[in-house]
């Protein structure tokens, strides 16, 4: 049972992780705690992402994980370039003000 304003990381694609040539790649940050965050916002290498950026998009859903509410952010990268290669954070505040972060290290593999 979380107390009121812990936000908590629930669950995160795991890091280091694979860009691989040519294939699309999902990340995602799970957040639980009362109150859900709102939004969460994605990150490369301190850069704020926004959507659309150089074909990158994101979205949130309110879920259940583990039998707790959970606010699921993905982060939906196009097919695998060099360039994507990079350090990649979810972060997430709510009214309480409480917050979370997870940063997930992304490396280009050649075929």
């Amino acid at each position: 049972m979380y107390h009121l304003g812990a936000l908590k990381i629930a669950w995160v694609t795991s890091s280091p992780n694979d860009i691989i040539q040519g294939k699309s790649k999902d990340l995602q940050c799970y957040f639980s705690g009362r109150p859900l965050p709102h939004e969460v916002h994605w990150y490369k290498d301190g850069e704020l992402i926004t959507n659309e950026t150089e074909g990158i998009y994101h979205s949130e859903n309110e879920t259940e994980t583990n039998g707790e509410k959970t606010l699921r952010s993905t982060l939906y990268l196009p097919p695998g370039r060099e360039e994507q290669e990079g350090f990649y954070k979810c972060s997430a505040r709510n009214s309480i003000p409480s917050s979370a972060s997870y940063e997930i290290q992304m490396i280009y593999v050649c075929k």
